[in-house]
């Protein structure tokens, strides 16, 4: 929560819910019913990449169903 108040304080306001499964597998509800996928272990990574998402392409990130994070060096979405 932490990292995503610093990292990405705009999406504060959609998330609903974060589901910690495992170190390998975190849930982050947001609103509409997206979701965001990653892993405990590389998250400040992952969100600076998920910030370059958001800031880079806004009209996928709303239309998105997920976001994916959990792999070394990418983001899928759909």
């Amino acid at each position: 929560m932490e990292d995503i108040k610093e990292m990405i304080p705009d999406m504060m306001n959609e998330v609903v819910k974060i589901c910690i499964l495992s170190e390998d597998q975190v849930i982050i509800l947001l609103t509409n019913g997206r979701k965001v996928l990653m892993r405990l272990t590389s998250s400040r990574i992952k969100l600076s990449l998920l910030r370059a998402l958001i800031e880079k392409v806004p009209e996928q990130w709303q239309s998105m169903g997920y976001c994916d994070l959990r792999f070394k060096d990418s983001i899928i979405f759909g």
